[in-house]
């Protein structure tokens, strides 16, 4: 199937797309199912022996009726795709064996970081870009020790993280579309998603349609030219604190290859606001720290086609695939020391507690006074200048909170700790523990029952219901944990 996805798309998008392999039933269904989406809008699909009689329900015609019966809201991601095939289908004929379906919307294909490269060589030659580094891929075994009051901790929290390779890449001629859209061609770049390397990458203001292919409409009509060479670290969340310090940031590691390739090279990423069109003043403050000033700052709030855009692969990734690079270790260091104050109050034990506005602890006041009374400080990261937080990090021995962006400042710890993190069991991020990976800290995870709304109709996603610390349950380990550190 991947090859022909690929074989269609290196070229325009096809009118007619007819699908003579010999054979019906599940073969010709699976090869509707993805490959349709490759038509240009207005296009058809002209499956042979689509609606053969020996195949019953599974004929391509019997699926079609299917499909097309649909209706309501998609509960489960195959529930969504099919509403998505669903939507393309304008109309459906047969005569015979043959079925032919008109196809409507304009689709691209997304491309994987292993098959950019070549899929982009094949497709345009040397005019498309350069790849201009490619490093291989590691095994990273942890350094942290973990407990958890989890089921499997060693799946939750793997021993052994897979680092798949890492790619730096130039493109000509690209258009960039607000909340990190790369397109080039027909294809999706992979630097349009914040997961790249999980099997579906999904970048949520651009929903994928299926495996394969995206529907978008960044490069419909004229989009003006943005001159010049660009870096880019948009985000599909731009101006989110905690992805910009462990997604975002993990690609700089190609910031400094390219800038002496291209010394005029300038960063470019979206607007935080709808209303200005320009960075978060704490993404200018860390970017500053590391060593980009503001003046190399480009915002764009509307698609743009860049003349030439760099892009580095996350040497992060916090999605159903988990892997950490030790090489960002030497980012988080340059941010460390571009940040630190050298004033500032110095404390042994801190507990970062979280604005009471989503995914909230139902008894924290109780839990946070535990902790206080084994004397942590309670703090409030979010309050304090981004140097203030770099220094009340950077030689806090001891550091326990609740699962979120306060506590990845642990990415500024000068050396291996206590780190004692208190989560929702909803809540599938790992961000705490990929930082005591690469840091070699001692890991306390306790995971808490959830507490979901209590109106049944709230859309309140479940990693952001509330929870409640079981103190019946985990209370002693709790208390024994705080006495001995």
């Amino acid at each position: 199937m991947d090859e022909l996805a690929l074989s269609i798309v290196e070229h325009p998008a096809p009118q007619l797309l007819i699908d003579a392999i010999p054979g019906a039933g599940a073969g010709k269904v699976r090869r509707f199912r993805e490959l349709s989406f490759a038509l240009a809008d207005g296009g058809a699909y002209l499956a042979i022996d689509g609606a053969d009689a020996d195949q019953g329900e599974d004929s391509l015609a019997s699926e079609l009726t299917r499909l097309m019966s649909l209706s309501g809201r998609a509960t489960t991601t195959d529930e969504w795709f099919d509403l998505r095939r669903r939507d393309i289908i304008a109309s459906v004929s047969s005569d015979g064996p043959a079925v032919l379906v008109s196809k409507s919307g304009r689709h691209y294909l997304s491309l994987r970081e292993e098959l950019t490269t070549p899929v982009l060589r094949r497709s345009y030659g040397t005019s498309w870009g350069a790849e201009l580094m490619v490093r291989p891929p590691e095994k990273f075994r942890s350094k942290a020790k973990v407990t958890a009051n989890v089921q499997a901790p060693s799946e939750q929290f793997p021993d052994e993280l897979h680092v798949p390779a890492l790619y730096l890449r130039e493109y000509v001629d690209v258009v960039c579309a607000p909340r990190q859209l790369v397109v080039r061609g027909r294809f999706v770049l992979p630097a349009t998603f914040h997961h790249p390397s999980v099997p579906r990458p999904q970048n949520m203001s651009f929903p994928g349609s299926s495996k394969y292919f995206i529907e978008i409409d960044a490069d419909r009509g004229e989009v003006p030219l943005l001159a010049g060479t660009y870096f880019h670290l948009d985000s599909e969340y731009p101006g989110h604190f905690g992805h910009v310090f462990t997604e975002d940031i993990a690609k700089l590691w190609g910031w400094d290859i390219a800038k002496r390739r291209h010394p005029e090279l300038r960063l470019l990423l979206s607007s935080h606001e709808e209303s200005a069109c320009r960075p978060a003043p704490f993404e200018v403050e860390a970017l500053g720290a590391y060593g980009i000033p503001e003046s190399d700052i480009v915002c764009i709030d509307h698609p743009v086609r860049v003349q030439c855009l760099v892009t580095a692969s996350p040497q992060y990734h916090n999605g159903s695939v988990v892997y950490v690079s030790v090489r960002l270790s030497d980012t988080w260091a340059r941010l460390r020391r571009g940040l630190r104050s050298g004033t500032g109050k110095l404390l042994e034990r801190i507990f970062v507690a979280r604005p009471g506005v989503q995914r909230s602890c139902v008894n924290g006041s109780r839990l946070e006074a535990t902790f206080a009374r084994h004397g942590f400080n309670i703090v409030r990261p979010e309050l304090l200048p981004l140097a203030e937080q770099a220094e009340l990090f950077a030689t806090a021995p001891v550091v326990a909170g609740y699962a979120g962006s306060g506590m990845f400042n642990m990415i500024y710890s000068e050396q291996p700790g206590t780190r004692i993190v208190v989560a929702s069991e909803e809540y599938p991020a790992r961000n705490e523990y990929l930082i005591s990976a690469v840091k070699g800290d001692d890991f306390h995870y306790f995971s808490c029952p959830s507490r979901p709304p209590v109106d049944p109709l709230s859309e309140i996603a479940p990693m952001h219901h509330d929870f409640e610390f079981d103190f019946d349950r985990d209370g002693d380990a709790l208390e024994k944990l705080l006495a001995s550190t």
